[in-house]
């Protein structure tokens, strides 16, 4: 039975905008809103009254004219709109977002990272209560976010992937409540163990490395090559790998029950037609990612994000409870030299996301609990 929600997307980047569009046409009443600074993303969409979507048949999702109830920058107006409230903005917006939402955060708030990253509650939480936040109120993630998709005008999206099965916790786990049920109104969820399982299931930290990574002179010289089609070699899959199976090595921590990422994809695209077995045969037979094209710069956001946000962080947690991380170490050292970028320098750690020093038995408690 559909049940309709008021729910405020927070950011006006691809991710934003399709989900703004997605959840409209699919009946729920949504508001859009973007930081000040960043308002002239919205004209069209304002003057529009709201965004065209196209989609992939695939995908299982409907193209139509999405009509959105609110469009707006002001903070305090959206955060009053909205029950759920999905931040979906790239992770080295998170805090400058945390900060702005801070003081009209209220208990019926459902405050939802899609993505979160590497301990995205953790550390959206530990702003907010940094920042005037009113009220201690959990923080929910997805695994990564629902959608593959490209804005194809200031105020139109093309929606080519759309993931069935989506993971979803809570920071606190203990306090999660029936915010998993209300957020089942908008996605196909399924319930994960605690905020570990799901900051671990995004998947663009190690595939989006691995294959910048192996592909440098393409990138420089701006070949017009296509990133999983023709990128993606059997090389890279190997660097890809490695750094996969770094991550599954927390699988043999007390109470850690991760899928693969490979695992992840057969259940999130089942309905588009997943196979094989590797990261590597698994993109080259999904048909939506087939016209994803490479980066023309090293700045994009393949590396300058999913390095400081997603690599560093889990390669500390892998050091931290004496776990193997040396692939991954060598795909940020290499980042950093090709790039002549520090991304330690403005990473998020494992300080940053108050779990620095934790023995595993403190890190679960804390997970679970909110203290330790």
């Amino acid at each position: 039975m559909f049940v309709q929600e008021k729910v405020t997307i927070v950011g006006g980047g691809n991710g934003g905008f399709t989900a703004a569009a997605d959840l409209a046409v699919k009946g729920h009443r949504v508001c859009l809103f973007e930081l000040p600074q960043f308002a002239k993303s919205l004209d069209e969409v304002r003057a529009k009254g709201g965004i065209d979507l196209e989609t992939l048949p695939s995908s299982g999702c409907k193209s139509g004219f999405a009509s959105l109830e609110l469009i707006t920058s002001d903070a305090r107006e959206a955060m009053a709109f909205g029950d759920i409230i999905l931040v979906i903005v790239p992770s080295y917006g998170v805090e400058a977002m945390a900060k702005k939402l801070a003081p009209y955060v209220e208990d019926r708030h459902i405050i939802t990272l899609a993505p979160p990253n590497f301990g995205g509650a953790l550390f959206f939480h530990k702003v907010l209560m940094e920042n005037g936040c009113p009220v201690d109120i959990p923080i929910c993630e997805f695994d990564t976010m629902p959608y593959a998709v490209r804005k194809t005008s200031p105020s139109s999206v093309w929606l080519r992937g759309f993931k069935l099965q989506l993971g979803f916790s809570c920071f606190p786990s203990s306090r999660i409540g029936d915010r998993f049920e209300r957020c089942s109104h908008l996605y196909d969820l399924v319930l994960r163990k605690n905020e570990l399982h799901t900051c671990l299931n995004n998947t663009n930290n190690t595939l989006h490395v691995g294959i910048m990574l192996c592909n440098v002179a393409a990138i420089e010289a701006k070949e017009k090559k296509l990133f999983y089609r023709e990128c993606f070699s059997p090389g890279a899959g190997k660097l890809v790998d490695a750094m996969l199976r770094e991550r599954d090595s927390v699988n043999t921590l007390e109470g850690v029950n991760v899928l693969t990422i490979e695992e992840l994809h057969r259940i999130w695209y089942k309905h588009q037609g997943v196979h094989g077995e590797t990261m590597y045969e698994i993109m080259h037979g999904l048909e939506h990612f087939q016209w994803s094209p490479l980066p023309d710069s090293l700045g994009y956001r393949y590396l300058s994000e999913d390095v400081p946000y997603g690599l560093i962080p889990l390669s500390q947690f892998l050091a931290q409870y004496g776990l193997p991380h040396h692939a991954i170490d060598t795909a940020i050292d290499f980042s950093c030299i090709v790039t002549g970028n520090d991304y330690y320098a403005n990473a998020r750690t494992l300080k940053d996301c108050g779990i620095e020093g934790l023995t595993f038995k403190e890190y679960t408690d804390y997970i679970t609990y909110g203290t330790y």
